[in-house]
């Protein structure tokens, strides 16, 4: 039987502090651990050519801008090596992950259980 979405059958840690680039380890808000869905090997592989995004101007931005942050609340963000930053819409919360993964896997679990938040995949439907 496949995993549910696509998943694979097993998951792998989440990027650690040693295979987090040096220019992300230390950004601004509040750092969530996750798992990743494949190795921080696999996606630098799978990613290595996706254009990178500033990962600090984009909390920066949410932090000064709450309104900027919640409409793109669960969304996510290449920021080199493989390494993908999906943030919470309702505070300074956000997670890294090895390789690109739904909302319902990485930050929404967060925006549910801390903020009541209605994320797709998790408390509420994923079509419309």
């Amino acid at each position: 039987m496949a995993p549910h979405h696509g998943a694979p059958a097993r998951s792998e840690p989440g990027p650690g502090a040693d295979s987090i680039p040096v220019a992300l380890r230390d950004l601004p808000g509040t750092r969530l651990e996750v798992t990743s869905w494949m190795s921080a090997a696999a996606a630098r592989s799978k990613y290595g050519a996706t254009p990178d995004w500033d990962a600090q101007m984009i909390l920066e931005t949410f932090a000064a801008d709450p309104s900027i942050r919640e409409r793109c609340a669960g969304r996510s963000w290449h920021v080199g090596e493989g390494i993908w930053l999906s943030t919470c819409g309702y505070c300074n919360a956000y997670v890294f992950t090895a390789g690109s993964q739904p909302v319902y896997s990485t930050i929404g679990p967060h925006m549910v259980e801390v903020h009541g938040a209605q994320v797709p995949g998790i408390n509420v439907g994923m079509l419309p």
